[in-house]
């Protein structure tokens, strides 16, 4: 028996729609258009890359997309009220993997964050830098392939996740 695959255009609304359910409310328009896409690459990507074991639609809205929209919510309110786009709330996400809380936070925190994704798995890396490409988020996310270890920064983090 055949498996009907999902259209891109149903697969983004069910996605959307699972989302506004999900929180509850709707979120400003170009965070949820990211977040989607952002989503449905990783859904795209997991076919073949492995990089999430989370396969059901409504599952992973859930845990890629609400649970890091939920927590960014509840980042301490004085970094992010001092926070600008010339001194941005810096943030490393150790062992990123699917980009997942930190993807969905650079979307939600828009220039005011700049975040370090530090990956040593090369297919997870690669992946990384490519929705961080598509998103346009190149000027605020930084993808490191290597151990974190042997990262080094002039500048500290005020978050380490």
């Amino acid at each position: 028996m055949q498996q009907m695959t999902m259209s891109r255009e149903d697969e983004a609304k069910d996605i959307g729609v699972g989302l506004d359910r999900q929180l509850g409310y709707v979120l400003e328009l170009g965070c949820r258009q990211a977040l989607v896409e952002f989503l449905m690459t990783l859904r795209s990507w997991n076919h073949v890359h492995n990089l999430t074991a989370i396969r059901d639609l409504q599952e992973q809205v859930r845990r890629h997309l609400v649970e890091p929209v939920l927590t960014f919510r509840h980042f301490p309110r004085d970094p992010i009220d001092n926070a600008s786009p010339d001194h941005p709330l810096r943030i490393m996400d150790v062992g990123s993997g699917a980009g997942v809380p930190a993807i969905p936070w650079a979307i939600m925190g828009g220039r005011l964050l700049h975040i370090t994704l530090v990956e040593k798995v090369g297919k997870k890396a690669a992946f990384l830098r490519r929705v961080v490409r598509q998103l346009e988020l190149d000027s605020r996310v930084a993808v490191i392939e290597d151990d974190v270890r042997r990262v080094q920064s002039d500048m500290p983090y005020q978050i380490v996740s």
